[in-house]
C-alpha cells in the first residue's frame, strides 16, 4: 500500500507531497492516524539524516531520526505500526491542557 507523506524541502521549508511504499500490515495504524487528524511528514536535516514525524496542528506526537538510506523505511514502517489512537488522544488531551509541547508525554 502506498502511503502520503509531506516532505519539507530545506532552506525555506518548502512542502512537497511525496508518496512510499509500505507494507499492508500498516494500513491499520495509517488510517487511524489519518482519521485523528494526523499527517506523516519528512525532512533531510542539515546533518543528512532524516526526521519523520506523525503529526497534528498541535504538534508531532511521533518523531524518529535515522540516517539516510533503508533506516528511514524501517523507522517509517515502525511508527505505523506503533501508531495507537487511544495514546493519541491522551497526548493530545495533556497537549492541550498543558499548553507545553510535547513528543509521545515527553516534556521538551
Amino acid at each position: 500500500m502506498q502511503v502520503q507523506i509531506t516532505q519539507f524541502i530545506a532552506p525555506h521549508g518548502e512542502q512537497r507531497t511525496r508518496f512510499c511504499e509500505v507494507p499492508d500490515d500498516c494500513a491499520v495504524g495509517y488510517e487511524a492516524l489519518k482519521r485523528k487528524g494526523c499527517r506523516l511528514t519528512a525532512e533531510v536535516l542539515m546533518t543528512g539524516a532524516v526526521s519523520q514525524c506523525i503529526e497534528h496542528d498541535e504538534g508531532d506526537f511521533m518523531m524518529e531520526v535515522t540516517q539516510n538510506g533503508p533506516e528511514v523505511q524501517t523507522a517509517l514502517i515502525e511508527m505505523l505500526h506503533a501508531f495507537d489512537g487511544k495514546a493519541f488522544d491522551e497526548w493530545l488531551k495533556e497537549t492541550r491542557n498543558d499548553g507545553d509541547y510535547k513528543i509521545q508525554g515527553k516534556e521538551w
